[in-house]
């Protein structure tokens, strides 16, 4: 037998054996079965999703016989399948749990009309789903359509008031507190202007200001309004007619300050008397009630006057879209009061109670309310209700009932009230405990996984430690790393790399013997402590397994490989810290070594990551003392040999090791997010060499430098190349800026706006390594571009392969209907000149031209003299140029 709560009784209903579809009534069922047949609500029981029987306002509502859908699925009285199947997946988690469902939707009659429905339904026995489902069904057809046209009232109210044309000034001794828009512009000035002024500003003279006190103060003292009409002045000193009214906001404390209206009544003078007074004795009325008062709309308060904030224990702010529940003690109250108002209220009634409330602070007393709708066709729409604090006479009555009760009653009230409070307790500390409970859980699992985090992780070690210790048997510790996450989390989105992250935990999860712990210890890194060391090699095969097919996320199927380093207690580390360092150092090599791999830790790994650390440490000292350097390497005109542009290749001169080429160095940079200072560093250094050869007489060249993809999605390049420009006082003419191609198509859109801003600086821009990217020729007619330069890659085998050379011609091509230049990098050879000068390409790089030269043997060799070197025979210089970043230092000398 199973029991739910329907309108303001219950529905008892029992099978009479497992299989039987039929009901059998008790006598207080066949009470309850008069009142669902006469009820003025629709409602139905469903069994497996068909309809077996319902009342006979379910079939008026849906315009069938009594038992015309008997036996039929639930969905024939929905708008869709769609609607059907979302509603049902809705209510599942609320009916499973014994929870009531409740929720509106549009549902269909049998002539195929559909009206809008408030739906709530409720298991029979939460205990046996399949009992069935009862679903009650309210017609709320009028109620939405009323609510439209309220909404669309409240608007247009609303907009009135915002843009009030009268002015409201508010004053406190006689200094401007606050003011709106129209008040401070009717005077010529803005609110900011006018608060804090006093307000002998507005009057023509002192004597008049001072008059003006003389004759409001008593007024004001005595609770009434002074109003008057007279001449006010302006910002600019003209003269100007208002009608004014001011109120007190407290007679007997003047001192609280007082609210005035203006009106400009310049042309209606007269026209306005009546509304000004009208709007005055309101403003009274709300602000001076002596009982509370609101205007309440969904029962949720709209706006309320002073009296009804203090009744509450609320500022008139909070009080703003509250809903009226939080002044109930319980939410059963609250709905029965509900129930009764609102059907009174539709009648045209003022309906009015004594209940018991509760404050802000949880403290309860006793109120009395009425309440009156405003359309009683609409009354949830708005109402307006007054509100007493009773709570004295509540008091003196109750001590009058407790005057008369005898010592026994007041004795097993007592004892009531200690078991009631008895139970709260009993209660708090349950919850208390389930939310340490829940606080522990968290302080050791990862949020996103739920698997354990790095501090449970190091106990389970310590804790593998202490039994290895005891037993003599070894463990081990695998780190393990997605390879390429961050290409997925940065173009997939951070939604889809978080669902990976989990399904790639259940994965590792299931693949793991019972003693064994894997943990997420931050981004895409796994940890697994093995507790048997036998266990290692078939662990790796299955994940092996488990990895091999495509992991589907979000309708999408991704292919994921992942970097394993292991380490094995004892002889790779006696504690939790090192071994964990030591996995990782091998996991490191493991990607080092090609990705998807697995690295068993070994002593060169741990010189090989001190090494690392060494050189980060160093170079991070090294950019702060100058001891990068940069070389240049000339670029020229194909088909004459003249000096078009030079690269800045940069080079480490370190204290010990010597100079050092790019390779060495800039990985490092690169993971270690130096990167940017390095960047910096060469467009600085670029940029001041070039004003030192200007100073010393040289020719001016200008600068083109090659922006690595940190620098160019850095939010404040733009001000900071022109402050570089400044600072060395190079004009934006002199600067060219090269990005590549793979740079430039990571974010199109933020490419295009970050371009066009170096581009109205007076900048010109360049794409480089053109043609190892995945280019939108779409995209690319829009970047503001002069130059394309092709990628060595493919320069380097064009003379002999024909694959190579088509690629080339093609990319000269494009660039010709682009109207840009062409450079082809790596030009080594007389047969790479000769193919590049016979195809038109427009200008070349590369040792046949000249090595990368110091900046004092470049200046002797190219900038000091008339002549030019004799590689391809210069006669003239066009410009210098600089090319810098990530893209430019980490490629091989050209």
């Amino acid at each position: 037998m199973a029991k739910f709560p329907l309108l303001a009784g219950q529905i008892i209903l029992k099978n009479s054996s497992p299989d039987s579809d039929r009901f059998v009534a008790s006598p207080s069922q066949r009470d309850l079965e008069a009142i669902m047949n006469n009820a003025s609500v629709g409602i139905v029981f469903t069994q497996t999703r068909k309809i077996l029987r319902y009342n006979p306002k379910f079939a008026e509502m849906f315009g069938t016989s009594i038992d015309g859908l008997v036996g039929l699925p639930g969905r024939v009285v929905y708008q869709s399948d769609e609607d059907y199947e979302a509603l049902s997946c809705a209510a599942s988690p609320f009916l499973s749990n014994g929870k009531p469902f409740r929720t509106e939707t549009i549902m269909r009659r049998q002539d195929g009309s559909i009206f809008w429905a408030d739906l709530i339904s409720y298991l029979v026995d939460p205990a046996d789903p399949p009992q069935g489902t009862i679903w009650i069904i309210i017609d709320i057809s009028a109620r939405r359509a009323s609510e439209e046209a309220q909404r669309r009232t409240l608007l247009e109210i609303n907009t009135i008031l915002d843009n009030a044309w009268v002015g409201i000034l508010y004053t406190q001794n006689r200094v401007f507190q606050r003011c709106n828009a129209s008040g401070a512009e009717m005077f010529g000035y803005t609110p900011e202007e006018l608060v804090g002024l006093p307000g002998v500003i507005l009057y023509p003279d002192q004597t008049s200001y001072e008059e003006l006190g003389r004759l409001a103060s008593p007024l004001l003292a005595a609770g009434h309004a002074y109003k008057t009409e007279r001449q006010f002045k302006r910002k600019d000193g003209s003269l100007v007619w208002c009608r004014t009214a001011a109120q007190a906001v407290d007679p007997e404390h003047t001192d609280r300050g007082t609210v005035w209206i203006f009106e400009n009544i310049e042309e209606k003078r007269q026209a306005q008397e009546k509304l000004d007074a009208a709007y005055a004795e309101q403003q009274l009325i709300l602000d001076h009630s002596v009982v509370g008062v609101a205007f309440i709309r969904d029962r949720v308060v709209q706006r309320c006057n002073r009296r009804f904030a203090e009744i509450y224990g609320y500022s008139a702010e909070e009080l703003g879209a509250l809903t009226t529940r939080e002044t109930y003690l319980s939410a059963s109250a609250w709905e029965e009061t509900g129930e009764l108002a609102y059907p009174a209220m539709a009648r045209g009634e003022t309906y009015s109670a004594e209940l018991i409330q509760q404050r802000r602070n949880g403290e309860p007393f006793w109120v009395r309310i009425t309440g009156k709708a405003i359309d009683p066709a609409r009354p949830h729409d708005g109402s307006i209700w007054n509100m007493e604090d009773i709570t004295v006479r509540k008091l003196a009555e109750e001590a009058l009932r407790r005057s008369r009760n005898d010592l026994e009653i007041r004795v097993e009230e007592r004892t009531s009230e200690l078991a009631g409070a008895n139970r709260k307790i009993e209660a708090e500390v349950i919850e208390r405990r389930r939310a340490e409970r829940r606080l522990r859980h968290l302080a050791h699992h990862d949020s996103l996984t739920d698997l354990p985090n790095r501090n449970l992780l190091h106990n389970r070690i310590e804790e593998a430690i202490s039994d290895a210790r005891s037993t003599g048997r070894g463990f081990a510790v695998m780190f393990l790393d997605l390879d390429r996450f961050k290409t997925i989390n940065d173009s997939l989105g951070h939604h889809v790399g978080d669902m990976l992250l989990r399904k790639v935990a259940t994965l590792v999860t299931r693949a793991l013997c019972d003693s064994d712990t894997v943990a997420r210890i931050g981004g895409d890194e796994f940890v697994v402590l093995v507790r048997e060391i036998g266990e290692v090699e078939p662990l790796l095969q299955r994940l092996h397994l488990a990895f091999r097919d495509p992991i589907r996320v979000a309708a999408l199927e991704l292919y994921v490989t992942s970097s394993i380093g292991i380490a094995f207690y004892p002889q790779d580390g006696d504690t939790a810290d090192r071994l964990m360092r030591n996995a990782d150092t091998a996991m490191y090599r493991a990607k080092a070594g090609g990705r998807n791999a697995v690295r068993i830790f070994s002593p060169d790994m741990k010189e090989a990551a001190e090494q690392y650390f060494q050189i980060e440490s160093s170079l991070r000292r090294g950019i702060g003392r100058n001891e990068l350097v940069l070389y240049y390497q000339p670029i020229v005109d194909c088909a004459n040999g003249v000096l078009s542009h030079m690269e800045a290749l940069v080079r480490w001169q370190h204290p010990t090791l010597g100079l050092l080429g790019p390779a060495e160095f800039i990985p490092i940079a690169e993971e270690s997010g130096l990167i940017g200072s390095l960047g910096d560093w060469v467009l600085v250094a670029a940029c001041r060499q070039i004003a030192d050869w200007r100073a010393a007489g040289l020719r001016t060249v200008p600068v083109a430098v090659n922006l690595s993809g940190y620098q160019f999605n850095d939010a404040g390049l733009t001000k900071r190349v022109e402050s570089i420009l400044a600072e060395t006082g190079l004009a934006p003419s002199s600067l060219e800026l090269e990005i590549t191609e793979s740079v430039a198509m990571h974010d199109v859109e933020r490419t295009l706006g970050t371009l066009h801003a170096l581009h109205d600086l007076g900048i010109t821009l360049s794409v480089d390594d053109f043609g190892t990217g995945y280019s939108s020729l779409a995209y690319l007619k829009r970047f503001p571009v002069i130059r394309l330069k092709i990628d060595r890659a493919f320069v380097k085998n064009a003379p002999t392969n024909a694959n190579d050379q088509s690629i080339v011609k093609a990319i000269l091509s494009l660039a010709r209907s682009l109207s840009l230049e062409v450079v082809a990098e790596g030009i080594e050879t007389h047969a790479h000149q000769d193919l590049l000068r016979s195809i038109g390409c427009d200008l070349v790089q590369g040792f046949l031209i000249s090595r990368p030269l110091p900046a004092d043997q470049l200046a002797e060799q190219w900038l000091a003299h008339n002549t030019l070197p004799d590689p391809m025979k210069k006669t003239a210089v066009r410009g210098c140029r600089v090319r810098c970043g990530l893209a430019g230092y980490l490629v091989k000398d050209r």
